[in-house]
């Protein structure tokens, strides 16, 4: 539960500090995170990804978002922070029931997955009661670098074929 709430914080919704220190800086035009993949049934990877804004490299996006987990492990969580979490999490899960075909997926996801539709609900009173010291605490025992695996994809530069080079050589 510490991690979900970490994430929102992290990043959902423009107050984020994700959002504050990396779109509205325009070092980044878009940041993903999430801490359900690959699967709900067992340990989960909390993973970023980043689209650097021109003139910013990955580099210094990555750069930007390690500052903030580290951020993260250092300064406490405001406790508007955590309140603006609680009601995301709160309001997100009742969306989820909107109207009876989400509900009905939902419940059936929920008893396959996690082996019981309670679980769901059990989840999201656990988020309710995460503490900012709890917050710092999984920070500081997950979010470090040596738990990192990092992976830049990167458009790659057209290759030169032997006719390119052959009608760039040749007078015309």
């Amino acid at each position: 539960p510490a991690l979900t709430v970490a994430n929102v914080i992290l990043n959902r919704g423009h107050s984020s500090r994700i959002n504050r220190a990396l779109i509205d800086r325009k070092i980044a035009r878009r940041v993903l995170s999430n801490v359900i993949h690959p699967g709900e049934r067992d340990p989960n990877l909390f993973y970023f990804e980043i689209y650097p804004q021109a003139p910013f490299t990955v580099k210094e996006a990555e750069e930007a978002l390690y500052a903030e987990l580290e951020r993260l492990k250092t300064e406490p969580v405001t406790e508007q922070e955590m309140e603006r979490a609680r009601a995301y999490l709160e309001t997100n899960f009742v969306r989820e029931f909107a109207d009876n075909l989400d509900a009905s997926i939902k419940l059936a996801y929920d008893e396959a997955i996690l082996g019981s539709w309670t679980d769901r609900v059990e989840q999201i009173v656990a988020t309710g009661g995460v503490t900012a010291e709890e917050i710092q605490q999984v920070a500081r025992k997950y979010l470090r670098k040596s738990n990192r695996t990092v992976a830049y994809l990167v458009k790659p530069e057209p290759e030169e074929t032997s006719e390119d080079h052959a009608e760039a050589s040749s007078p015309q």
